[in-house]
């Protein structure tokens, strides 16, 4: 970590209330980590692992204005976002498997096409960028096809390369999981 990044592993941390403007995590892994009203505008997540296969949302991210922070290429595992302001946020070629995005605002978000939503991701009540929020539910609506496919085939007996056996659920505000 540091001004220039590096391979950091984070486990079993809390960060509460912490200014993290402009912190470089890039490369870093996070694996049972809570972010707690901490700020985190500017902050590079370029690369990093936010989550593990292992843990059951073994990333929390709550309260936390993420102006203008970088998640580019980020593999976004089992983490739940609720209550944040990602404002000016890059996005572009990060994976979202079996995550919680919950009161997020997407408003001047950066977005490429490479954005990949895998698994049963929860997405509930975002605000912003049309296009940004559009952007997600198309990747929700494609991940949930490719569920379906695979799901056939594998009643077929046939096995492709895609997919999970989750599907992925569009929730609105009433309902969803309990956090």
């Amino acid at each position: 970590m540091g001004r220039r990044g590096g391979k950091c592993s984070f486990s079993n941390v809390v960060f509460g209330d912490c200014d993290l403007t402009g912190v470089d995590f890039s490369r870093a892994s996070f694996d049972r980590v809570r972010f707690i009203g901490c700020t985190l505008d500017g902050a590079d997540f370029t690369g990093a692992t936010l989550g593990s296969y292992t843990s059951p949302f073994p990333v929390d991210i709550v309260g936390c204005p993420m102006r203008a922070a970088t998640m580019e290429g980020t593999d976004i595992v089992r983490a739940t976002f609720r209550n944040i302001d990602a404002t000016g946020a890059s996005f572009v070629g990060a994976t979202l498997n079996k995550t919680v995005w919950r009161a997020m605002d997407l408003t001047d978000t950066r977005w490429d096409e490479r954005l990949h939503v895998l698994g049963d991701t929860h997405v509930v009540n975002l605000t912003g960028d049309p296009d940004a929020v559009a952007l997600v539910a198309k990747a929700n609506t494609d991940a949930a096809a490719k569920t379906r496919s695979a799901e056939e085939s594998t009643r077929r007996g046939t096995r492709i390369g895609y997919g999970t056996s989750n599907p992925v659920r569009h929730l609105d505000q009433d309902t969803g999981p309990e956090l």
